[in-house]
């Protein structure tokens, strides 16, 4: 049989199927995001947060019981301990039991990363609460609202692949001196893990000025950014509404401390308190979820999920266990002056021919400038970026390559 070929045909078919491969492609990632942050159920979130609470009955281990306080040490923390054990084994994910000290248990479950198995995010919060009364420490804000969304994330990223591993972790004592976060912290430094990025979640569900105003705390510095401009982008993206602000190490009380004092990238989401909305219900017996905005708190979740999901999908490879993300790395950024006043240089050096993409973020995590976007040769270039209107502040300049993204903070004084 003899075929007659019609090269510029053919290559035309050729290139067509590569642009539909591609766009269906980026369709299918999106299609992932939108299936998994519409699995988010706030009626499954809400009855976490009743069972977790003792305002409902829960079946643990065959006994219906009450889960009326999770004060350290307490029978109902033994109680919670075991319901969370129980939930993320029933969602078949590699789940265990850490202990220290003989009175600290954490609830650990993993979900593995198909490409980098070695490498993990870890979305966490505490699940022991505290009380005027400990027999009665429901802790429905602080802290089953950020158990639940743990939960969650565990029911719905445990049907899906990811490329990085996923850490399902609920800290035990965090309530009197984030024990069991520190310790787990510990064991990974010493077992030199690489930990991409953490998101603890503490107190997300009461907002009663209803003004979806919620506070990220992290450090001053690139790595934590990163996970702060993805949660930006997901509440953009998705219309959330939450008005999201930076705070940079003053609530020191919760488990995020523990991963930064390791030097590992941490970003604590909490309900704002900032505009006098601080919950009046911490810390006593009326902590219970009829006082939860559920709207706020369904967003919070949804969030959450989302940029754990898209951060552990994400192809870009970045060692997050120094401060900036050039290390090991044979691209160089650096500048001059910082600070500026009115306009800084750029140098970028490069190892091979390569694309590249030059941002500036503020700290919000909104992208406010593209400085260079496409093919530069090997070796030395120089940028410069004006100041123009700017309000003085930090900003985030970030040097994306196909391999790795660096990014570091410079700052702007008028």
């Amino acid at each position: 049989m003899k075929f007659n070929f019609n090269h510029k045909k053919t290559k035309t078919i050729l290139i067509l199927l590569l642009f539909v491969f591609f766009d269906q492609l980026g369709f299918s990632q999106q299609n992932y995001l939108d299936e998994i942050i519409n699995k988010i159920n706030i009626d499954t979130l809400s009855k976490f947060v009743k069972e977790l609470s003792g305002e409902i009955e829960t079946n643990i281990n065959g006994e219906k019981v009450y889960i009326s306080s999770r004060f350290h040490s307490s029978y109902g923390n033994i109680l919670a301990e075991k319901y969370i054990e129980n939930k993320l084994k029933s969602y078949k994910l590699d789940t265990y039991l850490q202990k220290f000290d003989n009175t600290i248990t954490n609830v650990i479950a993993i979900k593995k990363g198909l490409k980098y198995p070695n490498w993990k995010y870890i979305i966490c919060a505490h699940y022991d609460s505290n009380s005027e009364n400990p027999s009665i420490a429901p802790g429905a804000d602080d802290n089953a609202s950020g158990v639940s969304v743990v939960l969650e994330a565990a029911r719905i990223l445990s049907n899906y692949n990811s490329n990085y591993t996923i850490v399902f972790a609920l800290w035990d004592e965090e309530e009197i001196g984030l024990k069991g976060s520190y310790y787990y912290t510990l064991d990974c430094k010493n077992n030199n893990d690489t930990i991409m990025g953490v998101l603890n979640l503490d107190m997300i569900g009461y907002d009663g000025m209803k003004d979806n105003n919620v506070t990220l705390n992290t450090q001053q510095n690139s790595l934590s950014f990163l996970i702060t401009n993805k949660i930006n982008l997901i509440n953009s993206q998705y219309n959330f509404g939450l008005k999201i602000k930076l705070d940079y190490l003053t609530q020191l009380s919760s488990d995020h401390i523990s991963f930064i004092s390791f030097g590992y990238p941490a970003v604590l989401m909490i309900e704002s308190d900032k505009s006098g909305d601080f919950n009046p219900f911490y810390h006593s017996s009326n902590d219970r979820i009829n006082n939860f905005n559920l709207q706020y708190f369904e967003k919070c979740a949804k969030v959450s999920i989302g940029t754990i999901a898209s951060l552990s999908e994400s192809n870009n490879i970045s060692s997050c266990k120094k401060e900036n993300l050039d290390y090991n790395s044979q691209v160089e950024l650096s500048f001059y002056p910082n600070p500026f006043n009115s306009e800084i240089t750029f140098k970028i050096n490069l190892p091979k021919n390569t694309n590249i993409r030059v941002e500036i973020w503020d700290e919000l995590g909104k992208e406010v400038d593209l400085i260079y976007d496409g093919l530069l040769n090997y070796g030395t270039h120089f940028f410069k970026w004006k100041s123009n209107n700017k309000s003085s502040s930090a900003y985030f300049v970030t040097l994306k390559t196909p391999n790795e993204m660096i990014t570091k903070k410079i700052n702007f004084i008028k």
